[in-house]
């Protein structure tokens, strides 16, 4: 197996990650409009609760606090990108990785 870039790793990684996403968010739903039906499988039971707390909106502040800079901070931070060097058929063989096949929603 070639060594991948880390770079090229990084990104396949990443991609990987937001087809995990979209597949918990896709279960989640379907859990949720049938927790009796979907929360119980083979080897896990998932648990469906409402659950609320109090968060903090600045945006229900007055506006004059709100558009006051002295209320205001400057954060720096440091943002990694993946940019394609390559077209699509040009990239690696087998990838991205099919993992099984997809299942539907219903």
């Amino acid at each position: 197996m070639t060594k991948l870039a880390p770079a090229d790793e990084l990104s396949e990684t990443l991609a990987d990650l937001a087809r995990l996403r979209l597949r918990v968010a896709q279960l989640r739903l379907l859990i949720l409009e049938d927790p009796t039906g979907h929360a119980t499988g083979r080897f896990v039971r998932v648990e469906v609760a409402l659950r609320e707390n109090q968060v903090f909106d600045p945006a229900l502040l007055p506006p004059e606090i709100g558009c006051d800079p002295q209320y205001h901070r400057t954060r720096s931070y440091w943002t990694v990108e993946c940019i394609p060097i390559a077209r699509m058929a040009e990239r690696r063989p087998g990838w991205p990785m099919r993992r099984g096949t997809q299942l539907s929603m219903h």
